[in-house]
């Protein structure tokens, strides 16, 4: 449900879903509501969410709905653009940061876009070479046999200029 599913096989910290009310990847009349209690339920603590301001305006108060479910010290918004490559600062100013304290803290993360496909997947790729020093090459791999798309929009040379 909802796309969920870790960085990696082994990975206990860091997890990629869908968004809520996802068309396609969430159970028909899901709220969400339901998504936060589904990630709380997998004891998910802290969200990532990568939507951008066109994607957030779908919802009433996406975000708040968020703080109020996580707190506010364990709720990023880093919003990259659909179909698009996550930006060099956002990385490593907010994202990065937020899942060294997610993994610090040892309490479960979950990053979203919109289907948990693309942008998710190259930020979970980017998430892995970082943390654990492989290659971007290996990292991507490991992403796609969880499910993901992490070279939607980037190539592999993209995802390694960002490191």
């Amino acid at each position: 449900m909802h796309k969920f599913a870790p960085a990696a096989e082994d990975e206990r910290i860091v997890f990629g879903a869908c968004r809520p009310n996802h068309p396609r990847r969430a159970p028909p009349d899901s709220s969400v509501d339901d998504w936060v209690r589904d990630m709380q339920n997998r004891d998910v603590e802290r969200v990532c969410c990568l939507l951008d301001e066109s994607q957030l305006s779908e919802y009433d108060n996406l975000l708040d709905t968020y703080v109020t479910s996580f707190g506010a010290d364990r709720v990023a918004h880093a919003p990259i653009e659909d179909f698009s490559v996550v930006d060099r600062g956002t990385l490593h100013e907010t994202i990065l940061p937020f899942l060294d304290a997610s993994k610090a803290a040892s309490e479960r993360v979950v990053v979203h876009c919109s289907a948990g496909s693309g942008r998710t997947g190259h930020v979970l790729a980017l998430w892995l070479a970082y943390d654990r020093g492989c290659s971007v090459e290996d990292a991507v791999a490991e992403v796609r046999r969880m499910g993901r798309r992490p070279l939607e929009a980037a190539s592999r040379a993209d995802l390694r200029a960002l490191l």
